[in-house]
């Protein structure tokens, strides 16, 4: 009856003394383990609260088994259990940057999901709670358990405003490079200019030195020669 309630182990009054320390002993370290496992788990969890990247773990399915504080934030939900359970996928990572629907199976976030691929430095594009699109930068981690692929840890940053600055610096090279290159029509055109005025300068003189050769002796133009 006491097993049948749920309790892990029971005590028989007839047992021998051995038996029953025995029983109390090993019953200690089964308590002393779960303990164990319940601080690493809070130490764990504190670990991931603290850390200032987003950051989920998925089973090979995809499956979402945890989520922190910073993805969550990023993701603009409140409570992990909103997404723990769900597909990834489905969740945050269904659309592609355009906007146009990705196919799960060409997912690849999926594929590292499913294949333990190691990534450093992926862009993509998460979509939040509110349906809004976020350009973001993953790290993608395998776990391995036992030697076996358990899923994968992801490790991601909100690069919204590298994205800004970074399409500000095109701008200005951009701007910078149109720039130069009125100046340079600039420059040509004011060397055009100053070149037609030599050049009628350069007729009016010839004119005019005809004019006066024109009236002179041939002694006398002999003499300017």
């Amino acid at each position: 009856e006491s097993l049948a309630s749920g309790a892990l182990e029971c005590v028989f009054k007839s047992e021998s003394k051995d038996l029953l320390l025995a029983r109390v002993a090993s019953l200690a370290r089964a308590i002393n383990d779960r303990k164990a496992i319940d601080n690493e788990r809070r130490r764990l969890q504190s670990i991931l609260s603290s850390v200032g990247e987003g950051v989920y773990g998925v089973d090979c399915a995809g499956t979402i088994q945890f989520i922190n504080p910073a993805a969550l934030d990023v993701l603009g939900y409140t409570e992990a259990d909103d997404l723990i359970g769900l597909q990834a996928f489905d969740a945050f990572h269904h659309t592609d940057e355009d906007g146009s629907p990705l196919q799960r199976g060409a997912s690849f976030l999926n594929q590292c999901y499913a294949m333990g691929k190691e990534v450093s430095s992926w862009q993509t594009y998460f979509w939040s709670a509110s349906k809004k699109g976020i350009p973001v930068e993953c790290n993608i981690h395998p776990l391995h358990m036992d030697a076996e692929l358990n899923g994968s840890v992801v490790a991601f940053r909100d690069i919204s405003n590298r994205r800004a600055l970074e399409k500000e610096l095109r701008w200005q090279a951009e701007d910078n490079a149109r720039a130069a290159t009125v100046d340079e029509a600039a420059a040509r055109k004011q060397y055009d200019a100053m070149a037609a005025v030599r050049k009628q300068m350069f007729e009016i003189d010839l004119d005019a030195q005809k004019r006066v050769e024109a009236v002179l002796t041939p002694e006398q133009r002999a003499q300017l020669r």
